[in-house]
Order: C-alpha cells, then structure tokens, then sequence
C-alpha cells in the first residue's frame, strides 16, 4: 500500500488531525480525550505555544486513510538556549502496526527539520506540550497531558531510525497518616527558617507572572532540554487551570519578600476521562500534573521538599488521597532523592527519543 504524506493546512483538516488521537486510543479502557481548543492553536501555528516556533503539521495516509501523525517544530526558543541542533517531533500518534507509514512520515519530518538546519530530532519532549512514552504501564491513566501511548509506539520509533535518548520517572504517594505528618514537619521547619508558603490565588494578580512565572523560568534555565516559559504561556495556563485547582494547590515561597521557589499543580479533570463500560479510575489514576523549582541560592536547603509539602497537603485536605510528581529525569538525582523522601514511588517509566540526521 502506497503511503503519502500531507500537511493539513485548513482548520477542519487540523481539528481532524488533533481528533485521529482518539481513534488511535479507540481501545483503551481509560484515555483522555482530545482537548481541541486547547491544542487547536498550536498547530495551526498561533498561540503562546506557538511562540518562536515554526510548525509543520504531518499526517501519513495509506489507503485515503490518516493512520499516523507528527508536528515537526523548528524550536527558536530551544535553538537559542541550547545551540545543540536538536529540532522536535512532537504529538505523535499512529494505528498499530504502521511501520512503513511511520517511517516515510519521520523522514518528511526529519527532511524538514534538517532543510531548517537541525541536525538531530527529538520525541518525547517539546512543544505541545509534548511528553515522554510510557514503556511499563500502559493501563493506567496517566497525570493530563502526560504521554499514554500503547506499547508498540516503541517498536514504531526504533524502525523509524530512533534511540532512546533520556529516560523519565513519575511518581506517586499515597497521603498515608504517617506521611500527612512527615509533611506538616517539613512546612513547620520551612516556615521556622523563614519562608511563607504562599497559595498562588493569593499572589496579587499583577506580581503572578513575575513571582511564580519568573521564579519557574530561572529554577529551570539549566535543566536539560528545557526553554523559558514566555509570559503569555502563563497567562492562558493561569486563566483555564488557576479556578480548576491551580490556584489552591500551586504554591510560591518567599523569603524576605523575593519569590525562592515555586510549587506548580495542574487540574484534575479526571471526569473528562473516556472510560470503557465497567471501567473504574483507580485513586492514582489521573492524578494532577505536579512539579516543583528552587532558585539555584536556595537549593540544598529542603525549600524544595517543603514546597511539595506544602501542596500535597492542601489536595489531601480537599480529599486527596494520591498525590502526583510528575516527569523526572532519571538521571536527575536531587528531584528522585526529595520525591523518596517526601514518600513518593514510582509509578512508570518514560523514555524521550532521537534520531540523529547523517
């Protein structure tokens, strides 16, 4: 079967193109659904998301069918923090078994990318947002919008000319009465050394982009593969999640006035979730997405475990009982140490791709 590869250009054969995820998750018992509003932007190339980025929507068809899809995304952001060459791959998706469509689709993609002056391609970490694939629980329902892709997505990338570049961990913690207390001990000394945890709807709304954006940015600046966070991300983050739980749940801390660390708590919109008849979420399925950044001054110093603290107990208090921290390097050694400590397993592995260009 003759495979061709075309860019959707109007915004029917974009929303198209962001509804083939639902057919591509059509067996599972518990899936997201497509969020079109939120992802419509992005691929059409205008937004926040779209930011410095160029877009170059794919899909690969066999038969008048779409049976695989992929944004190649030449980065500005990332090209300038990082000068490493990498372009990105972003929101792919593919029917089982796909693996001459796959194929032709990455190397149209990775002809781009490399006419744009990239040398290599991620996938797995990049705009969208784009996330790591899960390689040991595919059955569970992931944090939104981490990656729940089946498992034969690996197979696909391998025969596509991919290797596994990074690998990430997300875990979880059950608010067991023992660990609410270990919690509450951690606040109190954070709180004891100086530091006021602050909720971010309490953060005046004209210091939020400066405080918990500007904090973010720089506790991020050195972490691998990652780019700042314009203004205007935050701004449209803020106005859809700040009344669905970021406002309660996501934190700031000061020390002297000046913002030191940042706390950053998703929605849960687990009633979103398309569910098989009979299919119940489990209270570690589709938990918050979390994560957590201290200024480089600050590190070292537990602010980083006080500030999930922190968190965790304000979701336990509004009837959590598992909490998320989510998408760890693997390789980073702090991160893994604060979730152990503040009790935290892992729940699954992902793995970030690449594909160099020769």
């Amino acid at each position: 079967m003759t495979v061709t590869v075309e860019q959707p250009r109007t915004r029917r054969e974009l929303t198209a193109f962001l509804r083939f995820a639902d057919e591509a998750n059509a067996e599972r018992t518990a899936s997201w659904p497509v969020l079109t509003p939120m992802q419509l932007p992005f691929v059409s190339g205008q937004g926040p998301d779209a930011h410095e980025r160029e877009v170059r929507p794919l899909v690969a068809r066999q038969d008048g069918r779409t049976v695989a899809r992929v944004v190649a995304v030449d980065d500005g952001a990332h090209r300038r923090r990082w000068a490493d060459g990498v372009g990105h791959l972003s929101l792919f998706e593919a029917l089982p078994g796909r693996v001459e469509a796959v194929r032709t689709l990455m190397d149209d993609a990775c002809d781009w990318l490399r006419s744009r002056g990239a040398t290599a391609a991620r996938a797995g970490l990049g705009a969208g947002p784009d996330l790591p694939f899960v390689v040991d629980d595919y059955l569970s329902l992931p944090p939104l919008p981490v990656r729940h892709n089946p498992p034969g997505y690996h197979t696909l990338l391998h025969e596509a000319g991919f290797g596994v570049e990074k690998s990430c961990l997300d875990y979880v913690a059950e608010a067991t009465p023992e660990l609410v207390a270990r919690w509450e001990r951690l606040v109190e000394d954070a709180a004891a050394r100086g530091f006021r945890m602050v909720p971010l709807g309490e953060v005046a709304p004209e210091r939020r982009i400066e405080d918990f954006g500007g904090t973010w940015n720089e506790a991020f600046a050195d972490s691998w593969g990652m780019t700042p966070t314009p203004a205007e991300e935050f701004e449209q983050t803020f106005a859809f999640a700040g009344p669905r739980g970021m406002d309660d749940f996501s934190v700031v801390a000061y020390l002297g006035g000046r913002p030191m660390g940042v706390a950053s708590c998703g929605p849960t919109l687990s009633g979103l979730a398309r569910l098989a008849p009979g299919r119940v979420l489990a209270p570690w399925e589709g938990l918050r997405f979390f994560g957590v950044g201290v200024r480089a001054q600050m590190r070292g110093q537990g602010l980083g475990l006080a500030l999930t603290a922190q968190s965790f107990l304000a979701q336990y208090r509004m009837g959590a009982t598992h909490l998320g921290y989510t998408m760890v390097l693997a390789d980073n050694w702090a991160s893994r140490r604060t979730a152990e400590r503040l009790g935290a397993r892992i729940r699954a592995t992902y793995l970030i791709y690449r594909r160099d260009f020769r």
